[in-house]
């Protein structure tokens, strides 16, 4: 037993000695990374530029560089993460090259989209459907088709009414158009005749849940029961301006607000702030498949508006960027199922056949940008934009 004694120390004092500890190696610094130029015609090159220190190997999207700069020239607009490495870890940093791709010199239309001549001269803000009837809004004119958006007819409006910039319908005859300093324009016959309404609010958005019932926002929200005719006003905003509804059903829906994001469940009485982790001035359209998978549109960049689009898939705690537009300009969003989806970008309408994580150019227009677009199902969309421009999709 005192054999054993007398070791043990022994033991722990080697033990001890030979543990002890090594400084540790920090990981590399990134001092800086980016491209110049940011921005580039399709064809040129821009070069990628980085300072390092104490990095072993650096690697730029999974390839090994030296140096301090590449030359890189991307068909598209893409982004580039250089990840520096030494034994103490890996640091990463991100930039973008920005790629200007000339427009065609002819519209190019993908399968089952077609382009509607000479309907109106002038910009197309919005466009909305319910089975073959549908409403499209420009200065200063409401049109309507009864045949799915072959034909169209200009409207006879009430002078006195500001061009609105959008639409909600409830049913064939039942619609809504707003936009502007409170006024409210409303039919119940199809636009045989308009029914006006003034708010106290300028209104950004209507959504209809139902035949008759209706939901506009601005710095309130606003419930209508009767198809537009008279109005409630349910809940105020402290301040700020609402771009985009979105309600999935009765109960449940979404108002984007510049940069915020707002949820109700209980049919718009009470609202509660979604926090969004990213800069989404100016919000501009948002679609909910279900109370967890949705998408956002916003972001700006150099005065654009609609340059980023957002998705989540836990109601909105994390969102993630899977769209970048090259256009940058009116971004809007339609799915129609979990799987597949469109989205606008400038000149563009980009499909994703894989709930966004990948996109494809469906629409590339020579001369116009597309604003707006709305699908009733699968087999039926529509979008519209600027010079009057309407588009139809079928299968």
């Amino acid at each position: 037993m005192k054999k054993i004694f007398f070791i043990l120390p022994a033991i722990s004092i080697l033990y001890f000695s030979c543990t002890k500890k090594t400084p540790s190696i920090q990981p590399p610094m990134i001092n800086s990374f980016m491209s110049n130029p940011g921005t580039i015609n399709q064809g040129d090159s821009s070069t990628l530029l980085w300072s390092v220190d104490g990095a072993t190997y650096l690697t730029i999207n999974g390839e090994t560089v030296t140096g301090s700069s590449k030359m890189v020239a991307p068909n598209a607009s893409e982004e580039y993460t250089l990840v520096a490495t030494n034994s103490g870890g890996s640091v990463n940093a991100k930039t973008r090259v920005i790629v200007n791709i000339p427009p065609p010199s002819i519209d190019s239309l993908g399968s089952g989209w077609k382009k509607i001549p000479g309907i109106y001269p002038s910009d197309l803000l919005d466009i909305f459907f319910v089975n073959n009837t549908g409403f499209a809004i420009g200065y200063p004119g409401i049109l309507k088709s009864s045949d799915g958006g072959n034909t169209w007819s200009l409207l006879t409006i009430p002078s006195s009414v500001n061009t609105p910039f959008n639409i909600g319908m409830g049913n064939e005859t039942n619609a809504i158009f707003v936009g502007g300093q409170g006024q409210i324009l409303s039919t119940r016959d199809g636009g045989i005749s308009f029914n006006i309404s003034t708010l106290p609010d300028y209104i950004g958005d209507v959504f209809f849940v139902d035949s008759i019932t209706a939901y506009a926002a601005g710095t309130n929200v606003w419930k209508t029961t009767d198809a537009g005719s008279n109005w409630v006003n349910l809940y105020s905003f402290t301040s700020g301006y609402t771009s985009s509804l979105y309600f999935l059903n009765k109960q449940i829906g979404w108002a984007l607000r510049d940069e915020e994001l707002y949820k109700t469940v209980n049919a718009g009485v009470d609202w509660q702030l979604i926090p969004l982790q990213f800069d989404n001035w100016p919000g501009q359209a948002i679609f909910f498949l279900n109370t967890d998978s949705g998408y956002i549109s916003g972001g700006s960049s150099g005065g654009l508006q609609g340059q980023y689009l957002h998705r989540t898939m836990d109601g909105g705690l994390l969102w993630t960027n899977i769209l970048t537009a090259d256009g940058g300009n009116y971004l809007d969003i339609h799915f129609v199922s979990n799987r597949t989806g469109y989205a606008t970008d400038n000149s563009h309408i980009y499909k994703t056949e894989d709930g966004g994580n990948t996109w494809t150019s469906e629409v590339n227009l020579a001369s116009n940008i597309l604003i707006e677009l709305h699908f009733t199902d699968a087999n039926h969309g529509w979008a519209c934009g600027t010079g009057g421009t309407i588009l139809k999709y079928s299968r």
